[in-house]
């Protein structure tokens, strides 16, 4: 199994190398997440990318590359994509274990801070997320926990215990995991007000759990801005978590602000 996991490596490293024929101008191309870090624990792991420049027409450019390159390489996967010029407006709410996983943003490592438990708590979950429809692997839990400077787990049972949840239903039902779903469904329901209610009748780790979350969910749009590519929505999206931690009188409200206006004034997103 090790040999086949070497000549994997190998052999997604050529992809790579085949990738950087895809950067346009001054943009950069690099991998993150288990490729980084020589962390490959399936054979049908995915290349992440991330893709870093100066110039939004060279970002787009290298985007659409890849996506051509994709119809042939299906392993290639998600794509993250930043204008260097614009990375410092939304770094103040990285998660720091997540932003070590990628290289392209090790500039901006000591701007967010990785010490707190409500930080671990939330990468742990998001792993959980993207893992729990799959069997337990020791060697990728092993390794989530040591990046974040925790006993590794034995299995499910010993995650949830760390995040403090009972089973798995609880990343999608409780408030402070999935603050954006209740969000969603209050201003669907015209309840918003209730909803803040709600998220100030939280213990103070829970609330802690909550912003953390909620800066994930606004670090995550701000990578898939060539994605998304619509300005409107993403100011209206963001003014609505404002109004979370303008709840919670978080001093974040006021880098979200400026964020927001700097959203706003852009002609286009990538």
């Amino acid at each position: 199994m090790a040999q086949l996991r070497n000549i994997q490596t190998f052999l997604y490293r050529v992809t790579f190398n085949l990738l950087k024929y895809c950067e346009e101008g001054d943009s950069k191309l690099s991998f993150r997440n288990s490729l980084f870090f020589n962390n490959l624990t399936s054979l049908r792991s995915d290349i992440d990318l991330t893709v870093i420049g100066e110039k939004d027409d060279h970002i787009r450019e290298t985007i659409n590359n890849i996506n051509h390159l994709k119809i042939i390489l299906p392993h290639i996967g998600e794509v993250n994509a930043y204008n260097k010029s614009f990375v410092d407006k939304f770094i103040p709410f990285a998660n720091g274990f997540e932003l070590k996983r990628d290289p392209a943003l090790k500039s901006f490592y000591e701007q967010s801070s990785i010490s707190s438990h409500s930080q671990k708590v939330v990468f742990i979950a998001r792993m959980l997320l993207a893992n729990r429809k799959k069997h337990f692997k020791h060697k990728k839990w092993d390794f989530y926990f040591k990046h974040i400077q925790e006993k590794p787990p034995q299995g499910y049972t010993d995650v949830m215990s760390f995040l403090g949840l009972k089973d798995f239903k609880d990343l999608d039902n409780h408030i402070a995991f999935n603050p954006i779903k209740h969000l969603t469904e209050s201003l669907q329901n015209r309840t918003k007000e209730k909803f803040l209610l709600e998220i100030n009748n939280l213990n103070k780790e829970e609330k802690e759990i909550l912003i953390e979350n909620l800066k994930w969910e606004i670090f995550g749009v701000c990578s898939q801005l060539h994605v998304i590519n619509n300005k409107n929505g993403i100011c209206a999206h963001f003014n609505n978590i404002k109004d979370i931690f303008d709840s919670l009188k978080s001093p974040l409200v006021h880098d979200l602000e400026g964020l927001i206006f700097d959203i706003s004034q852009r002609e286009q997103i990538y």
